[in-house]
C-alpha cells in the first residue's frame, strides 16, 4: 500500500487559486484531489473535522481558500495563522502548498475585485481605511514562517511566477506532489481582474445605482444553503 499523503492548498485571495482548482487539479493523475467547492458547502469549518474527508492511500490534495480566512468581500476577516495552527493539530502529518503574492499588488487586485463584486462605491484610499482589513496582509509573513517550521514538508510558490512562466509554476506542483508532469490543463485565466479605467467605470456605475440617501457601499450576505 502507497504511503499516504495530506497535501493542503493555501491560496491566499487573488493568487490563481480558482484557477488552479478548476483548471489544473483535476487533471494531475496518480492522485485523489478534493475540490472545496464538492466537499465543503455544509460547514465554514468542516476541513477541521478528520472524520469528514475520506481520505486514500497515497496522496491527498484539498484545496480551500477558507482556510486563509475572509478579509475581503465585507467579509469579517478570521485569522490565517490561527487556522494554521488548528490544521497542524488536527492534521499532524500534513503537508502545505502555499502561494503568496507581492502585497502591493495583492492589496490593488483585492481592490478591484471590491469594485467589480461587491458593489463597491469608495475610492480606494476611503476602501483601504474602511474596508480592508489589514490583519491579512501583515500575518502573511509570519503564516509563511510557520508553515516552514512547523509542518512536514511545505512548498512556498509566488503568484508573479505562475504569471510568467505558467508550465515551470505547475510543475513545481506536480514535482512537489511527486505526480507525473502535466502536459494537458486548461490553461485559461480565471477572475480576471479589471484595468483600473474599468475600475474607475464599474465604481462610478455602482454609485448611479445606489439612491441619493445612500452614502455607504452595499454589503453583500452570503449564505450558505442547508438541506
Amino acid at each position: 500500500m502507497m504511503e499516504q499523503r495530506i497535501i493542503f492548498h493555501i491560496g491566499l485571495p487573488k493568487t490563481g487559486t480558482t484557477f488552479l482548482q478548476k483548471n489544473v487539479f483535476p487533471y494531475i493523475k496518480e492522485i485523489t484531489y478534493f475540490n472545496c467547492i464538492e466537499y465543503w458547502r455544509a460547514e465554514d469549518k468542516m476541513f477541521l473535522n478528520p472524520f469528514f474527508l475520506q481520505f486514500n492511500s497515497g496522496v491527498n490534495l484539498i484545496s480551500d481558500e477558507r482556510i486563509c480566512g475572509l478579509g475581503y468581500l465585507n467579509h469579517p476577516y478570521i485569522s490565517m495563522l490561527d487556522r494554521i495552527r488548528t490544521l497542524k493539530k488536527v492534521y499532524p502529518e500534513a503537508e502545505i502548498i502555499f502561494v503568496t503574492r507581492d502585497l502591493e499588488y495583492l492589496t490593488v487586485s483585492l481592490y478591484k475585485q471590491y469594485g467589480k463584486y461587491s458593489y463597491g462605491v469608495l475610492n480606494f484610499n476611503e476602501w483601504f481605511d474602511t474596508e480592508l482589513d489589514l490583519s491579512m496582509i501583515t500575518g502573511i509573513h509570519d503564516t509563511i514562517e510557520y508553515i516552514v517550521k512547523n509542518f512536514k514538508d511545505s512548498l512556498i510558490l509566488d503568484y508573479g511566477k505562475l504569471l510568467e512562466n505558467q508550465d515551470g509554476f505547475i510543475q513545481e506542483i506536480t514535482d512537489f506532489l511527486g505526480a507525473p508532469r502535466l502536459t494537458e490543463y486548461n490553461r485559461k485565466r480565471l477572475h480576471v481582474s479589471p484595468k483600473n479605467e474599468a475600475v474607475r467605470s464599474i465604481i462610478k456605475l455602482n454609485r448611479s445605482r445606489l439612491p441619493w440617501w445612500i452614502k455607504k457601499p452595499i454589503r453583500l450576505v452570503y449564505r450558505q444553503n442547508h438541506n
